[in-house]
């Protein structure tokens, strides 16, 4: 019992510690990088550049999970097209309803160099993740 008891209270101690100081919500692992659009691929000898980042705003954080301290990343996949105009963005690892939408505004407002293929550039699809954190 006594025990039982001790576990409780270190329990709540640290529900306690963790309201106090801010929350990180938990994430999947979430691996960033990129690949060309539609099964395009590099034979050996192939000179591949891949999409470059020119600008993105920051995302907005959103007042009620600031308030909450609520902290973490949003995983994004990004459609580049050729141009390097963003096509599509979705969530691939969700945060908190609120946070992945300020994610996915700030990332339709982003701009790339498109991938190129020997030169040639090619739409592509980026894994990227926009952090909250209160600091």
């Amino acid at each position: 019992m006594r025990k039982l008891v001790l576990v409780v209270l270190s329990l709540v101690v640290a529900g306690c510690v963790a309201t106090q100081y801010g929350t990180t919500l938990p994430t999947p692992p979430f691996e960033e990088g990129w690949r060309f659009l539609d099964g395009v691929a590099a034979a050996p000898g192939d000179k591949v550049d891949p999409p470059v980042l020119r600008s993105r705003p920051p995302a907005v954080y959103p007042i009620e999970a600031r308030k909450q301290r609520l902290m973490g990343e949003v995983g994004l996949e990004i459609t580049v097209d050729d141009a390097g105009q963003i096509l599509k963005v979705e969530v691939v690892s969700p945060l908190e309803p609120t946070m992945d939408e300020a994610a996915v505004t700030a990332a339709r407002k982003s701009i790339y160099v498109p991938a190129r293929l020997n030169g040639v550039p090619k739409a592509s699809v980026v894994r990227t993740t926009v952090r909250f954190a209160v600091h």
